[in-house]
């Protein structure tokens, strides 16, 4: 139907442009080419009206949603201020990772110089004679601390810290303070702290009472001792009560050796008590009647808070109070000839049968002694009565 249309229309067109023409048959080859140039004309036209036809709905979407278009712009914004971020953050990262690589580099050159001098300084050492032959044979001179300086003047000791093992001044006294190597003394510095030792500047209300800090210190005393005869026989403990900033709450433990003192002196530094870290140290306190304040217990104290002499507790049932009459033995060496001929002359059995002739003798000069003295008041009492007995007689 559509080829007959085609036709008829061919027919007629040609009849338009030839109205003169006479009539006369259509080639085929003709009659094909207008065929094809109105199916093309066809496509094209129903390509325009889809054409349009989009375009008119594409408007009508535009004029339905007016706030697309801001919507677009505001993600388009978003999405830029985003990368912006992400920019900032890669170059603060390569910055940092240009830095590191910076110092690394100088690290490695650092350590590399390092290296170079110390191999250069072997090879100067080992050029020299001097040094291969101390590093052949062993150094048999002993070491020593180096010479003090020139213009250094040496000061006489305070006399407080002898005493006391403690000064106000601390290290800005004019006097030196040597400090022992060792001591059978161990200073403890405010290990005893108590809320009246505190208040320097308090009120009279605000005192303590002095029954409530005796039981305070007590079971410290106890508690300490316990812990201070791990290490050995304590022979005196005393706990300073002084107000002064460098006597409050020191703690003054003598033991009976020097070896026992240093094995309390590691046992003790480095930890804590009361929540406080303990400060252990060697004392020259060696006679605790210069160093203890003999006023404090006579309550007769001229200088008050500000005495500088220890102020102390009194133990609980005198515990670890009374100082030993005889001095404290001399340490010698183990090996020296002194020793060794003590511990040939002495033998246990000697040593025991010698304190035992030694009791035996005491016992019986106390004997004699008391029967002496019994002979003595028995004579007399036998004199008083002999008058009296022979005046009866005489009566009778």
């Amino acid at each position: 139907m559509t080829c007959m249309m085609l036709s008829s229309s061919c027919a007629r067109e040609a009849q338009e442009s030839d109205l003169n023409a006479p009539p006369t048959k259509m080639n085929h080859r003709r009659f094909r080419a207008l065929l094809k140039k109105l199916r093309r004309k066809k496509i094209r036209q129903k390509v325009a009206q889809e054409r349009d036809h989009l375009l008119e709905v594409e408007v009508e979407d535009v004029a339905l949603s007016p706030g697309q278009e801001e919507q677009e712009q505001k993600e388009r914004e978003r999405q830029h201020a985003l990368w912006l971020e992400r920019e900032v953050e890669a170059q603060r990262e390569f910055e940092l990772r240009r830095r590191l690589e910076k110092d690394r580099a100088a690290l490695l050159a650092e350590r590399s110089n390092i290296v170079k001098a110390t191999e250069s300084l072997e090879q100067v050492l080992a050029q020299l004679p001097e040094a291969s032959s101390l590093r052949a044979t062993p150094r048999e001179e002993s070491w020593h601390n180096p010479p003090a300086p020139r213009a250094y003047a040496p000061t006489e000791p305070c006399p407080f810290y002898i005493k006391t093992g403690a000064c106000r001044f601390g290290d800005w006294c004019s006097r030196s303070h040597p400090r022992p190597v060792v001591s059978r003394t161990l200073l403890l510095r405010g290990l005893y702290s108590h809320l009246s030792l505190e208040q320097l500047h308090g009120d009279d209300s605000l005192e303590t009472d002095e029954r409530e800090l005796q039981a305070h210190f007590e079971a410290f005393f106890w508690d300490v001792l316990q812990e201070l005869r791990r290490a050995g026989t304590v022979c005196q403990v005393r706990v300073c009560r002084n107000l002064e900033p460098h006597l409050r709450g020191n703690v003054y433990v003598q033991y009976s050796s020097e070896e026992e003192a240093q094995q309390a002196l590691t046992m003790l530094n480095g930890r804590w008590y009361a929540g406080r870290p303990v400060s252990c140290e060697f004392s020259p306190v060696d006679r605790w009647k210069t160093a203890v304040c003999g006023l404090f217990f006579r309550r007769a104290c001229p200088k008050g808070r500000g005495c500088n002499f220890l102020h102390v507790f009194r133990n609980p049932t005198d515990e670890c109070w009374h100082e030993s009459r005889s001095p404290p033995p001399q340490r010698q060496h183990p090996h020296s000839p002194r020793a060794e001929k003590r511990r040939r002359s002495r033998s246990p059995h000697r040593s025991h049968k010698r304190s035992r002739t030694s009791r035996s003798r005491s016992r019986s000069k106390k004997r004699k002694k008391w029967h002496c003295r019994k002979s003595r008041s028995r004579s007399r009492s036998r004199s008083k009565k002999l008058p009296a007995h022979s005046q009866r007689s005489k009566h009778h």
